[in-house]
């Protein structure tokens, strides 16, 4: 979930969750997964920058291995936004 439970916009969320992993010395983003709704995976799909261009992810995301399922609840309300 974004900032107050707002959609994602941009890697920066999934950045920070390897940053926090490797502080606390867990193993570098090739060893990572990531699990999420395929609502989730158009999104990313979709990331532009400023001109309209894909945004390319940054290398920890991409080295990441990605897993969609539509088991991963997509209704969940996380302060008062409820995207």
């Amino acid at each position: 979930m974004g900032e107050n439970g707002a959609q994602i916009t941009d890697y920066s969320k999934f950045s920070e969750a390897v940053q926090k992993i490797q502080e606390a010395n867990g193993p570098d983003a090739s060893a990572l997964a990531v699990i999420y709704a395929p609502r989730t995976a158009g999104t990313i799909d979709r990331f532009v920058d400023s001109t309209g261009q894909p945004l390319q992810p940054p290398e920890s995301f991409r080295q990441m291995r990605k897993f969609v399922t539509n088991q991963v609840p997509v209704n969940l309300t996380k302060g008062d936004s409820t995207d």
